[in-house]
């Protein structure tokens, strides 16, 4: 396979082999008949988790002395997979080890190419077993923006800032606040001021947080421990250079020990340089490779700027660099305006420029590949590039040398905003989550192309933005496509105003879909003025669009006019996708006001353009729209379906505010249903989800479902402490905050605080009725009624509680109608009206019957 390292294959539960290619064609696709593992040299790794899932490949050709793949770990990490073994360092990786057992913050310092980044790796992935709950890699070479440092952090951990005031560092902090986790910060030392933030932040509140950093010097923390990273011994770099020169010319290194000897003394043990020097053997002898080396080194010391160890790099790379072919260190050079991994179609169209059209990139590359300047990625069957942060400081060097970064950084972002400008028509169509897997990766590379654009081309920036906007919003990424519209928005100063409409009403939408509603209004309006001042009805309709999703939440019946305009703006314009997005907001308005035919109506009516699109996430709120009448009703089967489609549309396209929603739905259903458990195991996966992509407008239907099912289970102070930070966080406003105050009122009546709870009841109680929502304005009465029972003012009660029953009739609301009967029949016992508070509790049996309602535990 042309590997020299072992290759590992997973047993699937029920037996089958599931293995790389190259491991496929070492055993022959398979097991032959009667055979066993055994005797194809597979061995169970017991360090890999459970001992039946994975295995390890040994063959005759392959050495033994790398670790398998960190991420085929059943515990949580994002460790990368390392292609080649880890050589020598036994004692170093023992004593970084030791480190981490007592130390809070270990920084790993060294010049560059001294193996800090394998060294560190290495140790986390040796060290995974101890913490259980993440071992997690954020990788900080391409973070440029000492602001984004936190965010960078979120990134790696996969969560999102949720509330209004939260940073991505607030985010991260609150998710490690309770993990034993280990956080490798790599590559601190252009940051070091605000890598050190993040380690004080991370340490003051995680207490079963470790942090392993990398840096060229440390960050100067009390906390910090520093240990310097030597160079390899003599002996460790003659193995690293006999294995790495083996997998170019097998055998090279055998017997000729001495030449080796010389090599390695030379380059003082830096194992970037002993790579690069390697990667040589394959066109040059031992004692070429060392008689150049000795040459570069006579040149380069006598400078006497760089330290000893910065010239033996230095004079490694230049002379690696050196020997290229011209088109080849003209590639190796253009390549710098990468960030992170690349696809090889980028690099045609970024580099191929002057001497290199036509010159064959493919051919290049894999020579620049085989000489380790360039490493190659592969992950389900796609192979991406990315130069080594070294190489890649070094190769930006190179291009500022032959004056071309301005040039080469223009076609990079010119080359991405190409990329996201023709798919992003795909992304409101049958195509869209294929399209969203394709831009994935780039993600680095739109960021470092928007960088460039914002200080050279605010019109391109704005393009950047808007073609973005969907990735951002599909994916959950909110904060960091807000904070790129803002920039843009600052670097546009004569962009075309439509242009800068558009991304304003873009910018406010994801600012809504954060829960940060005052911003959002006041950016969508902005836009809308803009949009009206160039008489663009597309744009317009947009903008109202977003303010009505805004004051659908504090107003959904007020919040009609605007959306009425939007539709029609849309209409005229031809604007589809505006035009069902509006029509399913207003049909969700009608649903809370429980004028169910009205919002059957609506959405009936957008259908058939909803299939014409493709667009999955209007189909996802197509099902669930139609669900909310038949989950109030109790109808289990026709919801059961209605919804059970519009959670399969919600995570087929991924968004997690819709996904979100579904689950909370289906969640509220199951928990009405007395499906308890299920509905907690529902909502706790789902709330894990909607925390970490920041989808604050669903944060309040998770919670306030969340609060409901602890309360059941007697963890009253729980749900208590979920409503209160929900409804101080500013993300709920209108109807989610009138249900909010409500199932807080509920929970501290059932915890016995019955005079507090009176005061969030009327609170909720005016809040309900001011948005005419009458199924959570039942509820008031309802609560208020078994409030009055337990201070003996019967009379009141029970006239509470008959409004609430004839509401809940009126409205057909079946699954909430047997707690209303409860209430009544506990008034006719406090009466002495035994008969009638029997034939009462007849009735919520029957009631419950029909439609699988369960009651609520407390009570």
């Amino acid at each position: 396979a042309g590997a020299r390292a072992p290759l590992l294959c997973a047993i699937a539960p029920r037996g089958q082999i599931l293995m790389s290619r190259a491991a496929r064609d070492l055993v022959g696709g398979g097991l032959p008949p009667g055979a066993r593992l055994e005797d194809l040299g597979v061995h169970r790794l017991s360090d890999l988790g459970p001992p039946e899932h994975v295995w390890r490949l040994d063959h005759p050709e392959l050495t033994a002395d790398d670790r398998p793949p960190r991420s085929l770990s059943t515990l949580p990490n994002n460790l990368p997979y390392e292609p080649t073994s880890f050589v020598g360092r036994e004692r170093e990786l023992a004593e970084v080890r030791r480190l981490l057992e007592g130390r809070r913050l270990v920084t790993l310092t060294g010049a560059g190419g001294c193996g800090k980044t394998r060294l560190a790796v290495q140790a986390a992935a040796s060290a995974i077993g101890r913490f259980d709950e993440g071992t997690w890699v954020v990788e900080l070479a391409a973070v440029s923006d000492p602001e984004l440092v936190g965010q960078a952090v979120a990134d790696a951990l996969g969560v999102r800032p949720l509330l209004p005031w939260q940073s991505g560092l607030d985010a991260a902090v609150g998710y490690l606040a309770t993990r034993r986790a280990l956080l490798v910060l790599d590559n601190c030392e252009h940051l070091l001021e605000a890598a050190g933030r993040v380690a004080e932040a991370v340490t003051a509140s995680c207490p079963n947080v470790t942090l392993l950093a990398t840096s060229r010097a440390p960050m100067g923390l009390p906390a910090e421990t520093t240990w310097r990273v030597p160079s390899l011994s003599l002996p460790d770099a003659g193995r690293l250079f006999a294995a790495r020169a083996a997998m170019v010319r097998p055998g090279v290194a055998v017997g000729n020990a001495g030449a080796v000897a010389e090599i390695c003394s030379a380059l003082d043990g830096i194992p970037l340089a002993i790579e690069l020097a390697a990667a040589r053997v394959g066109v040059l002898s031992l004692e070429q490779v060392a008689a150049g080396l000795s040459d570069r080194f006579r040149l380069l010391r006598g400078g006497g700027r760089r330290t000893p160890r910065h010239s033996t790099l230095r004079a490694s790379v230049d002379w690696s660099h050196d020997l290229l072919r011209p088109a080849e260190r003209t590639l190796f050079r253009r390549l710098g305006v990468f960030a992170g991994r690349f696809a090889l179609e980028r690099v045609e169209e970024v580099v191929a420029a002057d001497e290199l059209e036509g010159a064959g990139v493919l051919d290049l590359v894999a020579s620049l590949v085989e000489k380790s300047l360039v490493a190659v990625d592969e992950h389900e069957q796609t192979v991406r590039y990315r130069l080594p942060e070294t190489m890649r400081e070094y190769a930006l060097e190179r291009l500022a040398e032959a004056g071309e970064v301005e040039r080469f950084r223009t076609r990079h972002m010119e080359a991405f905003l190409g990329l996201v400008e023709r798919l992003a028509p795909d992304l409101r169509g049958a195509r869209e989550r294929g399209w969203l897997d394709l831009i994935d990766p780039d993600g680095p590379n739109l960021t470092a192309a928007l960088g460039w654009a914002t200080v050279t081309d605010g019109e391109r920036a704005l393009r950047l933005c808007s073609a973005a906007y969907l990735w951002w919003r599909m994916r959950g990424l909110f904060a960091v496509g807000e904070s790129a519209c803002a920039r843009a928005l600052e670097a546009a100063g004569s962009a075309p105003f439509a242009l800068r409409a558009r991304v304003m009403w873009q910018r406010a939408d994801l600012l809504a879909l954060a829960g940060r509603y005052p911003d959002a209004t006041a950016t969508a309006e902005a836009a809308l003025a803009i949009a009206e001042e160039v008489a663009d009805e597309s744009e317009m309709a947009r903008a109202l669009a977003v303010l009505g999703r805004v004051q659908f939440l504090s107003d959904p019946a007020g919040c009609r006019p605007v959306l009425e305009r939007a539709r029609e703006l849309a209409r005229r314009s031809g604007d589809d996708w505006c035009l069902v997005g509006t029509a399913q907001l207003m049909a969700f308005g009608h649903n809370v006001c429980d004028e169910y035919d009205e919002a059957e109506r609506l959405l009936e009516e957008s259908f058939p353009v909803i299939q014409r699109m493709g667009c999955q996430e209007f189909v996802a709120w197509h099902w669930l729209g139609l669900s909310y009448r038949h989950m109030t009703r109790g109808d289990r089967v026709r919801f059961n379906e209605l919804s059970g489609r519009a959670l399969a549309a919600a995570r087929e396209v991924g968004d997690p505010v819709t996904e979100g929603l579904a689950h909370a739905y289906i969640g509220t259903f199951e928990f009405g249903t007395g499906m308890v458990d299920r509905a907690l195991e529902r909502i706790e996966r789902s709330r894990e989800r909607v925390i970490a992509s920041g989808a604050g407008m669903a944060l309040p239907h998770t919670e306030r479902l969340l609060a409901r099912v602890l309360a059941t289970k007697g963890r009253f102070d729980e749900a208590r402490n979920v409503l209160e930070s929900l409804i101080e966080s500013g993300v709920v406003s209108g109807w989610p905050l009138g249900s909010a105050m409500m199932q807080l009122a509920d929970v501290l009546r059932a915890a016995g605080d019955a005079d507090v709870a009176e005061g969030w009841a009327q609170r909720a109680a005016a809040e309900n009725e001011r948005v005419r929502n009458r199924l959570h304005g039942s509820w008031s009465k309802a609560v208020l009624g078994l409030l009055a029972i337990d201070r003996g003012e019967l009379d009141r009660a029970e006239a509470m509680l008959q409004d609430a029953l004839a509401e809940r009739a009126e409205r057909g609301l079946r699954l909430w109608l047997p707690e209303t009967l409860d209430g009544l029949a506990l008034v006719a016992e406090r009466q002495g009206d035994h008969e009638r508070a029997a034939r009462l509790l007849g009735a919520v049996e029957a009631v419950r019957s029909e439609v699988g309602a369960a009651r609520w535990a407390p009570d």
